[in-house]
């Protein structure tokens, strides 16, 4: 039984082993610009201290939904959790390291009001630390032309419904959100590109914290996929992964 949308958005955040930065990304999600939304954080199994950090917040975010994984199920997943869960009409797709506007959910839901049939594909401005996040000066660096990033992405909860959101091909990670890209555009839903609103920063950290052997393993898990993704759709996923 599909939930009827009782609000204008759900922002989904799939998270695991990020409380450091998660924190920054929920402080500056609750200060927006409208209030017809909620944020549902979906702790994959993190062992670090996101359910302490999720308990204490809750009680301060009154639109914050909480649902911890004892089992790892990876972001893809966790997204299609997140889905069954939302009352949002629009899905707004969020990553844990994202940091974003005060007018970001109101950016995304004007777009989706002005044109049904669209997904938003919003860009990033990548940085090293928080304390470069001015927006006063933003312009992005990052673009995401002719595919669909879940770092910062918006669709309607309807067409994801239709599609059957997230598949399950290959491994954990990688072209699970490019794959649903181009299937929505087979049911007619086009990309529009927000360069200068829906504005976020994606902190990427200092190169020399980052552990090795998560990142090798982050890596052969996305290459595996893309073999995977190739194989499926053929030359239309030839076109997608470019």
């Amino acid at each position: 039984m599909l939930r009827m949308p009782t609000l204008k958005a759900s922002v989904i955040i799939p998270t695991c082993n990020r409380a450091h930065i998660l924190s920054h990304c929920l402080n500056y999600l609750v200060h927006q610009t409208t209030k017809d939304y909620e944020i549902i954080v979906i702790d994959d199994a993190s062992q670090d201290a996101t359910p302490q950090l999720n308990a204490k917040l809750k009680s301060q975010i009154s639109n914050l939904k909480y649902i911890r994984l004892n089992i790892r199920v990876g972001p893809y997943e966790a997204r299609n959790i997140g889905i069954k869960e939302a009352k949002g009409e629009v899905i707004i797709f969020l990553d844990s390291d994202v940091i974003v506007h005060k007018r970001f959910v109101q950016d995304h839901i004007q777009i989706h009001e002005r044109n049904k049939n669209i997904y938003v594909q919003g860009m990033v401005k990548h940085i090293r630390s928080m304390g470069q996040v001015d927006f006063r000066f933003y312009y992005p660096n990052a673009l995401c032309i002719g595919t669909f990033i879940t770092q910062n992405v918006s669709v309607r909860k309807e067409w994801i419904d239709r599609i059957g959101g997230f598949e399950s091909f290959g491994s954990k990670m990688g072209y699970k959100d490019v794959d649903m890209g181009l299937r929505l555009r087979q049911i007619g839903i086009r990309g529009v590109h927000a360069i200068l609103s829906c504005k976020a920063y994606h902190i990427d950290g200092n190169p020399a914290n980052t552990n090795l052997q998560d990142y090798f393993l982050k890596h052969q898990e996305r290459g595996r996929n893309a073999v995977f993704f190739l194989e499926k759709k053929k030359k239309k996923g030839e076109r997608s992964s470019k």
